[in-house]
């Protein structure tokens, strides 16, 4: 249930609903603190977003999923946790450790991209975006990546048509009402930037 409340918070960046899921999944970790797949989660919830005010919270639990025998999903939050903390060389060796294990981890490219954008190698991050598109094809955090670095680079259309993309997969996700309203003002489209606006705040506003 939390990690539920946590995904539909990640779409519609609400806050107060990442928070609720914080706190249950907190809840659930200190009754049962030895419980796999809580610390896992609680450690996505706390860093998914990049805040690095939670970082004092989020240091124990994620990197108790640092263990030889780590799965994907364990590697792929503590990464993250990483890349946080602006660990960015040991973050590079978890993400390639993933895919040595994935090589389909769309998840795994997307923040490897990251790390490129933060190293200022736009050209590298492109590349692995779009191998995160080939090998997940509907892994839509990597669409919504490519389309951010596409209206960034005044690829306007390409954008749009990517924006597009990821609100068939995450019809709520607010953040790519608000960029998709903000490319469509770039493109001179102004009614359909009005009504992009108007649903990601209308999104916002849904309890």
């Amino acid at each position: 249930f939390p990690v539920t409340i946590l995904s539909r918070s990640e779409q519609i960046q609400d806050t107060k609903l990442r928070q609720n899921s914080i706190v249950k999944l907190q809840q659930i970790h200190q009754t049962l603190p030895d419980f796999h797949q809580v610390q896992r989660a609680l450690c996505q919830a706390l860093t998914f977003d990049n805040d690095v005010t939670v970082l004092s919270q989020a240091e124990s639990v994620c990197k108790s999923l640092n263990k030889t025998n780590a799965s994907v999903s364990d590697l792929l939050a503590y990464g993250r946790y990483l890349m946080l903390t602006q660990d960015k060389k040991a973050a590079l060796q978890v993400l390639l450790t993933v895919l040595s294990k994935d090589p389909k981890s769309g998840e795994a490219y997307s923040m490897l991209s990251s790390l490129y954008l933060a190293d200022n190698q736009p050209l590298e991050a492109e590349l692995v975006l779009k191998r995160a598109m080939t090998v997940q094809p509907n892994y839509w955090p990597a669409i919504q990546k490519m389309a951010v670095f596409q209206l960034e680079q005044g690829q306007i259309s390409a954008a749009i048509d990517l924006f597009q993309q990821v609100l068939l997969l995450t019809p709520e996700n607010a953040t790519a009402l608000t960029n998709l309203g903000s490319a469509y003002l770039l493109n001179g489209q102004l009614q359909a930037a009005a009504d992009a606006y108007q649903q990601a705040l209308q999104t916002n506003a849904e309890p």
